[in-house]
Parts: C-alpha cells; sequence; structure tokens
C-alpha cells in the first residue's frame, strides 16, 4: 500500500482546520455518548471565563498577582484554571440537559461548542500563544463577527435542551 499520495492530500489542509475538526470530533463524541450538557457547559462556560478573565487585573485580591504573570503560557493556564471552575459550576447547574441524545443533536452541540471555543481562543491573546490561527480563522471568528456566533450558538444550544 502506498500512503504517499494520502499524506501529501493531508498535507494541502492547513492545520488549523485539522485541530478544529479534531475538536469538533471529540465533543461531538462525548455529546453523542452521554448527550449535549458537556457541549452546552463548554459552550456557557468559555465566555463567561473570557470576561472574568478580563477583569481579574482590577479585582482588589488577584490583581497583584495577576500583575505579576507576564508569561503567557501562566496567563493561559490562569484562564484554564477559571475556566474549568466555571465549567464545574455550569454543569452542575444545568442538568436538565438530555442524558442521551441523538446524531444530529450530538453534531449540532459540538459545532456551537467549537465555535465559541474558536470566538474565545481568537480574543484571548494569552491562548494566542499557545496557538496562533491563520489570518482565515481570525477574520472569521474574530470581533466582527463575534457577537453573531455568540448568539448563534446559544440558540443552537437551546434548540438542542428543548
Amino acid at each position: 500500500m502506498d500512503f504517499h499520495s494520502a499524506f501529501s492530500a493531508l498535507s494541502i489542509i492547513p492545520t488549523d482546520w485539522i485541530i478544529i475538526a479534531c475538536a469538533f470530533i471529540l465533543i461531538a463524541a462525548d455529546a453523542l455518548r452521554g448527550g449535549s450538557m458537556r457541549a452546552a457547559s463548554i459552550a456557557l462556560a468559555l465566555p463567561i471565563a473570557l470576561y472574568l478573565f478580563s477583569s481579574i487585573p482590577q479585582t482588589f485580591f488577584l490583581g497583584n498577582f495577576a500583575k505579576q504573570l507576564s508569561n503567557p503560557y501562566a496567563q493561559a493556564g490562569m484562564f484554564a484554571f477559571l475556566a474549568a471552575i466555571i465549567f464545574i459550576c455550569i454543569h452542575q447547574m444545568i442538568l436538565t440537559f438530555d442524558i442521551s441524545s441523538s446524531f444530529t443533536s450530538s453534531a449540532i452541540s459540538a459545532l456551537a461548542a467549537v465555535i465559541l471555543i474558536l470566538v474565545v481562543w481568537v480574543q484571548l491573546p494569552a491562548l494566542g500563544q499557545i496557538w496562533h490561527f491563520g489570518p482565515l480563522i481570525q477574520s472569521i471568528f474574530g470581533e466582527q463577527y463575534r457577537a453573531f456566533w455568540i448568539v448563534g450558538s446559544y440558540l443552537a444550544l437551546a434548540f438542542v435542551g428543548s
């Protein structure tokens, strides 16, 4: 078997789209197996974490600590910690989502979650240091269309949850 032609065909696809497809497949598989609750929790937690992360430097207790974190990986770790805490809280709040799910609702919830991951990733410079998406992804999920992507994703999750 000659795999050279298959690998050369795959090398044409940009790495950004491969990462996005892998995230979609993982979230869709989880939603298909266990329902859309985790996808909805991710989708709700990330924008809230982005807002809270941007307000941390002005807080009383954490402001000085946050100003000392000049390393982008430390900032990304702090964002991941904050997002994980919010994810756990939201996940416990929305136990009304279905436990088993169809393929269509799993795909819709995974797509909504991946879109919100991309919107938050493009907006947060600390995450951009870990992986910097190309200009096409940044223009699609950037500042101009951010509100439309967020509202559309939440509408899709509301449709799946109903």
